[in-house]
C-alpha cells in the first residue's frame, strides 16, 4: 500500500503536473516562441523553488523534501509566490494570451492563500491543490476530468504516507477548486 502511495505521490508531484498540464493546455493556443517562453518560465520557477527545497533539506531546515514542518514552510511559500508572480509579469510583458497570464496569476493567489492558511495551523496539501488546479487547467476536453480522479489519488497518497491529515488534503482540494473557479472569471 505504501509503495503505491509513494508512486502516486511522486507521479502527482506539482513539479511534474503543473508543467505537463500547462504544456498540454497551451501548446495549440500559443505561438511556438510563446510556448517555449511559457514553459521556460514555469520550469525556471520550479527549479528555483526545487533548489531551495533541496538546499533547505541539506542545511537541516526541514526534515524531508516535502517540508513537513508547518511552522517552517514560510520561506518555501515565499519563494514560490515570488517566482510565480515574476513569471506572471514576464508572461504579460512578452504578450502571452490573457488566459495564460490569468492562469499564472491565479496560481500566485493559490499559493498566497495556502500561506495564509498555513499561518492558522492548516498545512494545505499543495500536492492535492496543484493536482486539482491541473485538472482545471486542462478542462474537460483535454482530460481534466480524469486528472480530477488523479487528484483524489494524490490526496489519498499524502494521507497514507503521513504527509498530511485528511483535513489538510480536503483543504488542498478546496484551494484547488477555488483556483479553478477563479480561472473561469473573465
Amino acid at each position: 500500500m505504501r509503495s503505491l502511495a509513494r508512486f502516486v505521490s511522486v507521479a502527482g508531484h506539482p513539479f511534474l503536473l503543473i508543467p505537463l498540464s500547462i504544456a498540454l493546455a497551451t501548446s495549440e493556443a500559443a505561438s511556438t516562441a510563446g510556448f517555449r517562453a511559457l514553459l521556460s518560465l514555469t520550469l525556471g520557477s520550479l527549479l528555483v523553488v526545487g533548489a531551495l527545497v533541496l538546499f533547505g533539506r541539506w542545511r537541516g531546515w526541514w526534515s524531508h523534501i516535502d517540508v513537513p514542518e508547518r511552522d517552517r514552510r514560510a520561506p518555501l511559500y515565499g519563494a514560490a509566490i515570488v517566482t510565480t508572480a515574476l513569471s506572471t509579469a514576464a508572461l504579460e510583458l512578452i504578450g502571452q494570451p490573457s488566459v495564460v497570464v490569468r492562469g499564472s496569476l491565479v496560481a500566485t493567489g493559490m499559493l498566497a492563500l495556502s500561506l495564509a492558511l498555513n499561518r492558522f495551523a492548516l498545512k494545505v496539501s499543495l500536492h492535492t491543490a496543484m493536482a486539482v488546479y491541473s485538472a482545471g487547467i486542462l478542462g474537460v476536453n483535454l482530460g481534466g476530468t480524469a486528472l480530477l480522479g488523479v487528484a483524489v489519488l494524490v490526496g489519498w497518497s499524502r494521507v497514507v504516507l503521513g504527509r498530511h491529515t485528511p483535513r489538510e488534503v480536503l483543504a488542498g482540494f478546496a484551494v484547488g477548486l477555488l483556483a479553478c473557479a477563479a480561472l473561469l472569471v473573465r
